[in-house]
């Protein structure tokens, strides 16, 4: 598949509006003669075959399609895991109770943020 034109219906589509916080991997669900229609289960969203972009979307906040393999497929898809992940450990970590644990942990945690932000830090020459 190297272009819209050769799009089918089951293949998948790279939906995205420009980061990969924005990107969605949906499958064809039907195909017109100008038109695409993926399905992100309970909508569709409908693209131009010529440009790519969303039909009807607002013109700054509408997706954009592009042919992908199944490779890059399951590489977007292990990446958008290993961020929810992420997002749910922080999530945990946000509201523990920070008061049940014995000063050693707390102190091991204070160490392990202090080192990771020193590492963010940009290089000071002098």
């Amino acid at each position: 598949m190297s272009n819209l034109n050769d799009v089918n219906v089951g293949d998948l589509l790279l939906i995205s509006k420009g980061n990969y916080r924005n990107e969605l991997i949906l499958p064809v669900v039907k195909v017109t003669k100008t038109q695409i229609v993926a399905s992100s289960g309970n909508s569709e969203i409908r693209f131009s075959k010529s440009s790519g972009y969303e039909v009807g979307g607002r013109p700054m906040f509408r997706w954009w399609v592009s042919p992908i393999t199944q490779e890059r497929a399951d590489e977007i898809q292990r990446e958008q895991q290993l961020r929810e992940h992420k997002r749910k450990l922080v999530y945990e970590i946000d509201n523990a109770n920070l008061d049940k644990l014995s000063i050693g942990t707390l102190e091991q945690i204070y160490k392990l943020i202090c080192k990771h932000n020193e590492s963010q830090q940009p290089n000071q020459t002098s």
